[in-house]
């Protein structure tokens, strides 16, 4: 059999006090009475604002502590204010997640033009070397003749 979980919750959450005693710490003494935890709701189907291609939330206590006029248009103008914070940190995220993924291609493009050119420049450094020797081998030979070309009035030995 499997235990309830909210049962055993909450006999996790029981304490025991004895009088005498020194508390744990100094700020136990000092705490302040707890928070109500905020619930989201979504509004009726008649009252639900529809803003682009999602649905407005509003975030309330369970109810409110004043009810007037201005109240409700505080909660109002808050939701508003939340909702437009939220759009513009949501639009921002999107456009900085747009700039860092455009730079990433950039990147990579970079990297695949610096290996090309790395490779080309090493064939044509092997293509120099290879002429390098083959002019060697062709100076160095004593087997081609001495060719004297005259060139309007000068002549020229090789």
């Amino acid at each position: 059999m499997v235990p309830d979980v909210r049962q055993s919750d909450q006999n996790l959450v029981n304490a025991v006090s004895i009088s005498g005693e020194a508390l744990e710490s100094d700020d136990e003494g000092e705490t302040d009475p707890p928070i109500p935890a905020l619930r989201e709701h979504r509004e009726s189907e008649t009252g639900q604002e529809e803003t682009g291609s999602h649905t407005v939330t509003r975030l309330y206590s369970s109810k409110p502590k004043y009810d007037s006029l201005l109240h409700k248009k505080l909660r109002e103008k808050n939701a508003s204010l939340r909702r437009h914070l939220v759009d513009s940190v949501h639009q921002m995220y999107l456009v900085s997640a747009k700039d860092l993924h455009n730079t990433s291609l950039q990147l990579h493009k970079s990297k695949a033009l610096i290996g090309d050119l790395s490779h080309n420049m090493r064939n044509l450094t092997n293509d120099l070397f290879h002429l390098e020797d083959r002019v060697d081998i062709i100076t160095s030979c004593m087997i081609l003749p001495d060719i004297n070309i005259n060139v309007s009035g000068t002549s020229v030995s090789q």
